[in-house]
């Protein structure tokens, strides 16, 4: 079941490890849906029928997500290249497309920005799918498990640009813009 919660900033551990207050201050999941996140629970089947049933949730919500992966981000995986994996989910960034999502195994957290630029921490595990909005500043890491598991889906027509905050010309770009259009009284 996802949740949510205010990051705790000052809480200088390792991006996986939760970076909540004490105590927690919960942030509902209606906050998160107003700023475009999308969310959907999919039962995982020993059939393998969850990975049908979240493709189906994406073609009949998503026209030109054609393209799926699967990936897993895992020390036993990727090795040497794990840390640079994190450190690049990690980085705040947003898309010029919508970021789909669907965890088969293992969990994580989606760290969102909200009106008032501030972190908000969405737990992410197996049977969950997520749908960040694009334009909305985010960012992704593995929980302390240091694993997961998904299927990613692509657009096929619409260019997929990643756009860093470092970047100066990345609030003007048009998927930013739009995103602000549509969701400036989110939060």
């Amino acid at each position: 079941m996802v949740s949510a919660w205010e990051f705790n900033e000052s809480d200088g551990i390792h991006p996986t490890a939760t970076h909540q207050y004490s105590p927690n201050k919960e942030v509902p999941i209606s906050v998160i849906e107003a700023l475009g996140v999308e969310f959907k629970s999919i039962p995982l089947a020993e059939d393998g029928s969850h990975a049908d049933a979240a493709e189906q949730w994406v073609k009949q919500n998503r026209a030109g997500y054609e393209k799926k992966t699967k990936e897993v981000t895992s020390r036993a995986a990727l090795g040497e290249k794990f840390e640079s994996k994190l450190k690049n989910g990690y980085g705040e960034h947003f898309h010029s497309a919508d970021e789909i999502r669907f965890n088969t195994a293992g969990a994580g957290y989606f760290d969102v920005r909200d009106a008032s630029d501030k972190w908000i921490r969405v737990t992410w595990g197996p049977g969950e799918l997520i749908s960040v909005p694009e334009g909305l500043w985010h960012r992704f890491t593995v929980d302390t498990g240091e694993f997961a598991e998904e299927f990613r889906w692509w657009p096929t027509e619409k260019a997929w640009k990643r756009f860093d905050r470092t970047d100066p010309s990345a609030e003007s770009a048009p998927s930013r813009q739009e995103y602000l259009q549509k969701y400036s009284k989110a939060g």
